[in-house]
């Protein structure tokens, strides 16, 4: 018996040499050179078993020796030793050192350093107290996490921008200590390296939780661009896998639980040699008299266990057949992608598609789908795989093979086929919808297109028939030689009034340009009231109440006006057995956001208009301000009234609300922003002469396809003592100019003509002759090709129609400059 546990004691040291007690052994000598031929290597000396200091101070570990096997196998020559794992990590960054002997990858780190081939697959873990709370990875957001400082969970949990409670200490040991003291409440670190720590330091009371998670690549890290290094290590790692060193080097550090197993084997098998033989004779005994029982109880378990996974087999087939069933003869369309590809799909998608169940595994989905959305899978996976929040939903439009538009409302999940990632895409089919809505929208345009023509034909014909009457009554008059200027006056004002029905529309489009200046509020409202009296019935009486201190704001005049007319007008069909118009004006001051309103803090300018009229009803409160909503009869309005005041509202910056009551009345408010600025008065707008000096000879080119016009503008600058050429197109225009080009002072073009048009017609111009001055004229508003035309080098703008006060003040503006 004294041999055997002689025997014994030989075994148990031998393993003790082979588990790590000679390791030293095995470390490569340093070769001697100049410190310039070596290469500079250091690593973490906290984090065993991967890499530490001995108590030699020397580094040890599975890093330390991988880093001397490489280096004895290529030849290298290096200097290896470690410190603190923050600090090293920058001395590489920062081109101090050339190799730290291990990291973990990361897309981050690799804008900073360059990585060797992989040379292990590390995971971490998350590391509590022993009846901790906290059961897995997901559970650790709210709590105190401790990491080490620089370390890859470092940089993940502080790009997630979620854990808030973040604990960076020096290394993993420290973690583990404060851990098991009771301070923070979970750590995540290296698997390996915890569960290491926690078995040769004792604590007993931390363990690990979940599953692994994270896996990372474990890699030599090099100074960014060392690409002859980088070849080195990559070489020397396949030389020591290929040649055993590396499973040697692994199995000794990495091997030490399962060594630690096979002694507590050797130690038991021991005990039983050395138990007396007659307590192994009672125990042979009665495992013999058992035997039987145990062969019989283990015989019926197997006949159960049998019985039952013949149950499951069954039920799992039962099980399929029902999920084929149903996938095959879903209405909605089924289909998994994977890199790129379909690599399953159901009838309905096949259907869909328009192709063959045997052509379509592992065609391309770019095939199908538009360029953004070629990729789908690829862009969704690796994303939720990674636990961040992704569009899972979409309205995608596929191409069959027959060339037909598919439009699809598509869901998407996550998956496992064949054992790689792949998207689970469930799809339901919206083409006949997506047809039907289109068909709805035409409809609606058209039903509104109509209502506006409606509207506008009527308003439109009432203006053409009263110029036709004040004409008609003009030329009579003229034949019984009599004067006509009343009837001339009023073929200006009705042409006016289609001018103001045109900018109407134009404002309510959102296609006229807002000429802002600063106003006086009560000076817009006077010139209003002055117009609206001579429309508005007598029994009709308006009351005004204008603050005094008002304060003026920036504002367009003519649209300002043609909202308060709208205004007028819509009191005045609401009040058509009389009533009260009311206007006043006031200030208000908001100090902080009005929400409510939508109006930011500041000084306002509030102009009231109420009326004592029929009121509005309240379901259709909230429809006063859509384009083409009436409650008047057709013909008799357009639907654009308050839309077009909430536009010229909206295009000064400012609000406008709505209180009425049934019989009583309605109130309408109009807030607009004050400005400090100066308001510059202006002159009369008097009928405008050029004295002989300043227009004698100069010859102007107007350049129209309306003959009318042409005929009346060529009039008005000869009557002025002009020379009046006229051209009917650019491209007459154009043979004039280059043929007087020395006598022409000035040229009015209209933008809006056939063949060539004004813009082309300027630009040939300014080709021809860069100094040529240009006014153009538009019966558009200032956006688009005409704001094109102006920026191209135009010297003016002329809005249609014009007057000939208008036109002359222009001409006198650009002739004057030089």
């Amino acid at each position: 018996m004294f041999r055997k546990l002689k025997f014994i004691q030989c075994i148990l040291f031998f393993l003790f040499l082979f588990s790590g007690g000679g390791s030293e052994l095995f470390c490569l000598p340093v070769i001697p050179a100049s410190a310039s031929d070596h290469i500079i290597a250091r690593g973490d000396k906290n984090i065993p078993p991967h890499e530490f200091l001995d108590e030699t101070g020397k580094p040890s570990g599975f890093n330390a020796d991988i880093t001397r096997a490489v280096a004895k196998a290529t030849g290298l020559k290096v200097k290896l030793d470690y410190g603190a794992w923050d600090q090293v990590r920058k001395q590489l960054e920062n081109g101090e050192i050339d190799l730290l002997t291990g990291m973990f990858y990361s897309k981050e780190r690799a804008r900073l350093v360059d990585f060797s081939r992989p040379h292990l697959i590390a995971t971490y873990a998350v590391f509590v107290r022993n009846g901790s709370e906290i059961k897995n990875f997901s559970e650790i957001k709210g709590h105190y996490v401790l990491v080490e400082k620089g370390d890859f969970a470092d940089d993940y949990l502080t790009g997630q921008k979620i854990y808030n409670n973040i604990v960076r200490v020096e290394n993993p040991g420290r973690a583990l200590r404060l851990l098991a003291a009771g301070q923070y409440d979970c750590a995540v670190l290296p698997r390996l390296i915890g569960v290491y720590f926690i078995d040769h330091n004792g604590l007993d009371n931390l363990c690990t939780v979940g599953e692994p998670i994270l896996p990372r690549k474990y890699c030599f890290a090099v100074k960014k661009g060392d690409t002859k290094l980088l070849a080195s290590l990559n070489e020397g790692l396949s030389i020591i896998n290929n040649t055993g060193e590396y499973e040697r080097i692994y199995q000794k550090w990495f091997g030490e639980v399962e060594r630690k197993d096979k002694a507590k084997a050797v130690l038991k098998t021991a005990f039983w040699i050395l138990t007396p033989v007659f307590i192994l004779l009672i125990l042979a005994l009665l495992w013999t008299r058992s035997l039987k029982h145990q062969v019989f109880s283990k015989t019926r378990e197997l006949v159960n266990e049998l019985g039952e996974r013949k149950k499951a087999e069954e039920s799992l087939k039962e099980s399929e057949e029902k999920y084929r069933l149903l996938v095959n003869n879903a209405a909605e369309a089924i289909f998994i992608l994977q890199e790129g590809k379909i690599c399953f799909a159901n009838p309905t998608f096949i259907r869909l598609l328009g192709v063959s169940e045997s052509e379509l595994p592992n065609m391309p989905f770019s095939d199908f789908a538009s360029h953004d959305k070629k990729d789908l899978d690829s862009e969704f996976f690796p994303e939720q795989l990674e636990g961040e929040e992704v569009q899972s939903e979409y309205r995608l439009e596929l191409t069959s093979k027959k060339g037909q538009s598919v439009w699809l409302d598509l869901n998407l999940a996550p998956v496992t086929w064949q054992d790689k990632p792949a998207t689970l895409c469930m799809a339901r089919d919206i083409t006949e919808q997506k047809s039907m809505e289109a068909q709805l929208r035409h409809s609606q345009k058209m039903e509104a297109i109509g209502t506006l023509a409606g509207g506008i034909a009527h308003d439109f014909n009432n203006i053409l028939g009263g110029i036709l009457g004040y004409a008609e009554l003009g030329l009579l008059r003229e034949s019984q030689h009599e004067s006509n200027q009343k009837e001339l006056e009023g073929v200006i004002t009705a042409t006016q009034k289609a001018s103001r029905l045109v900018q109407q529309i134009l404002t309510f489009s959102r296609h006229m340009s807002s000429d802002l200046k600063p106003l006086s509020v009560n000076e817009q409202v006077l010139h209003s009231v002055a117009l609206l009296e001579r429309t508005i019935p007598k029994m009709i009486s308006i009351e005004l109440d204008l603050a005094p201190d008002i304060k003026p704001v920036k504002g367009d005049e003519n649209q300002l006006e043609q909202m308060l007319l709208n205004l007028g007008g819509n009191a005045k069909d609401a009040m058509p057995d009389g009533g009260v118009l009311g206007i006043s004006t006031y200030n208000k001051y908001f100090s902080e956001d009005h929400s409510s309103l939508g109006l930011s803090a500041g000084d306002y300018a509030v102009i009231k208009v109420s009326d004592t009229g029929q009121g509005i009803q309240p379901e259709i409160m909230s429809k006063i301000f859509d384009p083409f909503f009436t409650t008047k009869e057709v013909g008799k309005g357009t639907g654009l009234g308050l839309s077009s005041v909430f536009g010229v509202v909206k295009g000064h910056g400012g609000q406008i609300t709505c209180s009425s009551q049934v019989g009583k009345g309605t109130v309408f408010e109009i807030f607009l922003p004050t400005t400090k600025a100066i308001i510059k008065r202006q002159g009369s707008d008097s009928v405008f002469s050029f004295s002989e000096k300043e227009s004698s000879g100069a010859t102007i080119l107007l350049v129209d396809d309306e003959e009318p016009l042409r005929q009346v503008g060529s009039q008005v600058l000869t009557a002025r003592g002009f020379k009046a050429l006229t051209a009917e197109s650019g491209e007459r225009a154009l043979e004039i100019y280059k043929k007087r080009f020395d006598e022409i002072a000035l040229v009015v073009l209209d933008v809006g003509m056939p063949g060539m048009g004004g813009h082309q017609c300027l630009a040939e111009l300014l080709a021809f002759d860069p100094k040529v001055k240009v006014i153009i004229a538009s019966g558009y508003a200032m956006r688009g090709k005409g704001k094109d035309t102006l920026a191209l080098g135009a010297r003016g703008y002329l809005g249609k129609p014009y007057g000939q006060n208008e036109l002359l003040r222009k001409i006198k503006e650009i002739l004057k400059e030089t």
